[in-house]
């Protein structure tokens, strides 16, 4: 995908320096290599968003006040448009195979799950890797520390399933308001 240049306002130095991150830096020009947390790359995608795309998108919500949505409210330049446009669809890449295996490789070491034997095992980290990759490594990999964090117990795909897609939901939802335009 060509990416126009955009002149926003925003400086990546000082997004990161303002949000402390070290870790995934986000560019015009895509992602370097080290992966960060979710959040620190949600924050940095927000701060490189120009200005006129930030303003223009409107949050939904519905009666318990959920996040369900943006909607485009104005009209902004190409240049903003092609800009967040490239953005949004490269924080939406899916996850590489391998590394995906990696984590969740470092998952069952931090777990623990009922007995199974080897091809059980075998089968179980095929569909998780499988379904993992559809979603965005910053992600993945924040899903799957988090878990080792807050439980010692291995996860269902149901309970992965909800944390990935809501951390998920709002740079899609984004980028679907952007394509739809006013």
């Amino acid at each position: 995908m060509k990416q126009a240049n955009s002149a926003t306002t925003t400086n990546p130095s000082l997004a990161r320096k303002q949000s402390g991150s070290t870790g995934r830096k986000l560019s015009t020009t895509g992602f370097d290599q080290t992966i960060a947390p979710s959040q620190t790359v949600e924050q940095e995608l927000e701060a490189l968003l120009p200005q006129s795309v930030k303003s223009a998108m409107q949050s939904q919500t519905n009666k318990d006040f959920d996040l369900t949505g943006f909607k485009m409210t104005q009209q902004i330049s190409l240049r903003d448009y092609e800009t967040a446009l490239a953005l949004l669809s490269k924080a939406l890449e899916p996850s590489d195979k391998a590394m995906v295996l990696k984590e969740l490789t470092k998952l069952k070491l931090k777990t623990t799950t009922k007995n199974m034997d080897a091809a059980e095992l075998k089968m179980q980290l095929g569909v998780y890797t499988d379904e993992l990759a559809k979603y965005p490594p910053d992600i993945v990999t924040t899903v799957l520390a988090k878990w080792a964090e807050q439980s010692k117990w291995w996860p269902t795909w149901h309970e992965l399933h909800r944390d990935l897609e809501w951390r998920t939901n709002k740079r899609k939802w984004k980028l679907d308001a952007l394509s739809k335009g006013i």
